[in-house]
């Protein structure tokens, strides 16, 4: 199972975070050990994506100017990271990593779709790798609108995926808001209300590492098979919508 990990920031990042947020994709890498990557995002949409095969260690210990961790400033509003372990796809190609860029859509995905090669040629998608979670990502773009993503032509198209999902997913045009599904994987949230800070992990154990001894923080409950959209005034109040998909499959998480 691979693993996902990141944060929504609705005041300046503090100065620690970045290397807090190594730690914490550290963390992950046993779930994910055979690639890793992070986006870190700004409040104008500009953003930087660094990601590479092998271990975090691998990706950590390649730190320069071009580097997303250090992009990371006070406009820094969103970061995404994800380590993976292989379903579909060599890792020797960048397209296959996490995060995907594809439009204006960023997103990251832990979970498999089993038909995504047959969606892929019924909703007459692009293509650009061999990896199921690239559908996800065209899905989203194309429920894109003037106004953003779409949430219920999303969740007709995402209707028919079959397998397993949790995503995030982040529009270039919107990036003060995250779009979350919660589907049949693991994801768990906490939120520090007075600094409007959104935090999120697959495992526990990788939120309670996040949160430390600060205070502050608290836990936010978002049900399975729902979609969340935080923004980053009012990261406490995620808008909430049920969404459904066939998790007929191997291995279903419920």
């Amino acid at each position: 199972m691979c693993r996902q990990v990141g944060l929504l920031f609705g005041r300046k990042p503090h100065h620690r975070w970045p290397d807090r947020f190594a730690s914490l994709l550290q963390a992950c890498e046993a779930g994910g050990p055979d690639a890793s990557g992070l986006a870190v995002i700004q409040q104008d949409g500009r953003h930087c994506i660094t990601k590479r095969p092998g271990p975090v260690s691998a990706l950590l210990g390649a730190v320069d100017d071009n580097h997303a961790l250090s992009q990371w400033d006070e406009d820094t509003v969103a970061v995404l990271g994800h380590t993976r372990r292989t379903t579909r796809g060599s890792v020797d190609n960048p397209l296959n990593n996490h995060p995907l860029r594809r439009g204006q859509v960023i997103a990251t995905h832990n979970g498999t779709l089993f038909n995504a090669d047959r969606l892929f040629e019924a909703l007459g998608l692009p293509r650009l790798a061999e990896v199921d979670s690239e559908l996800l990502v065209q899905i989203a773009n194309h429920c894109l609108d003037d106004e953003g993503l779409d949430l219920d032509l999303l969740c007709r198209a995402v209707a028919l995926c079959v397998g397993q999902l949790s995503a995030v997913l982040v529009v270039l045009t919107q990036p003060d808001t995250l779009v979350i599904l919660k589907g049949n994987k693991p994801l768990s949230f906490a939120v520090h209300p007075r600094n409007r800070t959104l935090l999120y992990a697959t495992e526990p154990r990788v939120l309670a590492l996040g949160i430390g001894k600060e205070r502050g923080w608290e836990p936010l409950a978002v049900p399975s098979m729902t979609i969340a959209v935080f923004r980053r005034d009012a990261p406490t109040r995620p808008v909430l919508k049920p969404f459904d998909f066939h998790t007929r499959g191997r291995g279903t998480w419920l």
